[in-house]
């Protein structure tokens, strides 16, 4: 009666848990009422830091287009030396230099021919029934021909 109040237990909540400030007459929550805890985001620096990036140099406008190439490779052999002999180095230098140098050769394409008659310039070279020439195995114009998956089989041998 004349004592101090008492204190109440204090009850810990889940501070991720949303707040349910009201309830709808059909007791679910009202979402536009929910509050959730300050959450602290990590200060970002004003500026991004730059990547600092070598870019080639224009071969148009370099008197030496392969200096960079030199540079490059010149930094390669600087770091390969910490891991690999200088014979290995080397060895590895001189095949990068040969690939340099190589051109890519690129075969011409054979030309493709008729499947009766053999010729590059018959309209059968795309379909076989187009060719009016007499087959090159058998002397027939009426012959379909040799077979597409052995062209080196005569007409013949056709197993169809």
């Amino acid at each position: 009666m004349g004592s101090a109040p008492e204190s109440l237990p204090v009850i810990p909540q889940d501070v991720h848990a949303p707040i349910e400030t009201s309830k709808a007459a059909s007791g679910h929550p009202n979402p536009s009422n929910w509050s959730y805890p300050p959450f602290p985001y990590p200060s970002l620096p004003a500026t991004p830091p730059t990547p600092q990036i070598t870019t080639p140099p224009d071969p148009t406008t370099s008197s030496a287009p392969n200096s960079y190439f030199a540079q490059a490779s010149a930094q390669l052999i600087s770091s390969m030396n910490a891991r690999w002999t200088q014979s290995e180095v080397l060895a590895r230098k001189r095949v990068a230099d040969s690939y340099l140098e190589r051109q890519p050769i690129k075969k011409p394409r054979k030309p493709r021919t008729c499947g009766k008659c053999g010729q590059a310039s018959c309209p059968g070279k795309q379909m076989v029934s187009r060719c009016t020439n007499p087959c090159r195995d058998c002397g027939k114009v009426e012959c379909r021909g040799r077979n597409t998956k052995f062209p080196t089989r005569p007409c013949f041998a056709r197993d169809d």
